[in-house]
């Protein structure tokens, strides 16, 4: 009878881990599901962003070599007509590399923004791996010992 009863219990117990382990392997499912989800949402928003605002540098860098050549046309007029003097040409020449500063600073800018998602979607698969690792291989119970 003792023996039987021992028996059912290891079957109760058993039963009990199969069942956390499906269990763990659904959450695990749901989580890799979900993840998924956020890597694909993630990575296109940030795909969006990044290239909306390299778009944005494209046309400011446009904007600006439109600008510079049309103040070199203006400085190569005016230096052919003698009017222009070298703290004019040295003034256009500061305003040029100042806005080509700023926005080589942009372009540094959206480079570490997109490390910094790229390091958090490879943290949250990690953390997804992990526990992936732990639904397919639990830690004995106290009762298995």
């Amino acid at each position: 009878m003792n023996q039987r009863r021992k028996m059912k219990e290891m079957e109760e117990k058993m039963e009990a881990v199969v069942r956390d382990r499906e269990d763990l392997k659904e959450e695990v499912e749901r989580l890799r599901k979900e993840r998924d989800e956020l890597r694909k949402k993630n990575g296109n928003e940030a795909e969006e962003r990044f290239e909306k605002e390299r778009n944005e540098l494209k046309q400011e860098i446009l904007r600006i070599k439109t600008s510079r050549n049309r103040e070199k046309d203006a400085a190569q007029k005016q230096i052919e007509e003698g009017r222009a003097t070298v703290e004019q040409v040295e003034e256009q020449l500061r305003r040029e590399r100042d806005e080509r500063e700023r926005a080589e600073e942009r372009v540094r800018d959206l480079q570490e923004s997109l490390r910094a998602e790229r390091k958090v979607n490879q943290e949250l698969t990690e953390r997804l791996q992990t526990i992936s690792k732990t639904a397919t291989n639990p830690p004995r119970s106290p009762c298995y010992r």
